[in-house]
């Protein structure tokens, strides 16, 4: 499987990364700094990661992945790629993705980068602005994950000078997989 992240953000859900793990043991944590209220920590992590049951009749994908990310692999996707890159056989490809997973604010309210791409999906920002704010509090397994990201295990970068039909991202993983196998 080629699983192409790239220009993505996306929603993350647990049954996501159940299609390529067969154990929960070691999901990703999210926590806050800064914010002595263990209830806004729960919260923040069962929005992003559900704690449902892992379905034990779903058998998770068990042969070589090759993910490719990009600056432009966003939010979830972000996150998805950084929980199945724990795999050894899965191998992420591309560009380094930016680490941003905090929200926009669009005239003075927040919104999240899927609101704010559905709301104003067929319409301008009419002279308004959007300004990001940094998800700095947010650690992922313990660490900073803002401004840090997912550093793919084999870079290729994607050349827009060049023009050809092909994807070297995509042929690089391929010849990946191919190895592997």
């Amino acid at each position: 499987i080629v699983l192409d992240l790239r220009n993505s953000y996306g929603y993350l859900a647990s049954e996501h990364i159940d299609l390529f793990r067969a154990s929960r043991s070691d999901f990703l944590s999210i926590s806050l700094v800064g914010k002595p209220n263990s209830n806004a920590i729960e919260h923040e992590r069962n929005r992003l990661l559900p704690a449902r049951q892992r379905d034990d009749t779903l058998r998770a994908y068990r042969k070589p992945i090759a993910i490719l990310i990009d600056s432009s692999t966003r939010g979830a996707a972000e996150l998805l790629a950084y929980q199945l890159a724990k795999l050894d056989r899965v191998t992420t490809v591309g560009e380094p993705t930016l680490g941003r997973l905090g929200s926009y604010q669009r005239d003075g309210g927040v919104e999240t980068l899927v609101e704010n791409l559905e709301n104003n999906l067929n319409k301008s920002l009419d002279g308004g602005f959007l300004d990001y704010s940094a998800a700095d509090r947010v650690l992922i397994d313990g660490n900073v994950f803002e401004g840090i990201g997912v550093k793919p295990k084999r870079n290729a970068p994607f050349p827009f000078e060049t023009v050809s039909r092909g994807d070297p991202q995509f042929q690089v993983a391929v010849n990946v997989l191919m190895g592997v196998i």
